[in-house]
């Protein structure tokens, strides 16, 4: 219902919050920007979704497989 989404929408905007300010503290881990583009797709705001996915690739710090996980999320994504 409309109260659950709303529920859901506060904590997407919490998440993305938390992982903007662990972005700006360790820009160079792909975690922090993984988790920033999950959350981001949650909250429907594929664009910058998208903007993160690449980020994390960007910084080569993910294992193989979660590189994988994010070159499938960008495959997803609306570009």
């Amino acid at each position: 219902d409309a109260q659950e989404s709303r529920g859901l929408g506060d904590v997407y905007k919490r998440q993305i919050e938390h992982y903007l300010a662990a972005v700006r503290k360790t820009p160079q881990s792909g975690l922090w920007w993984m988790g920033l583009g999950i959350s981001m797709q949650a909250d429907s705001r594929d664009a910058e979704a998208r903007e993160a996915f690449t980020h994390a690739r960007e910084t080569q710090s993910l294992s193989p497989e979660l590189q994988a996980f994010v070159d499938q999320k960008l495959k997803q994504l609306p570009r």
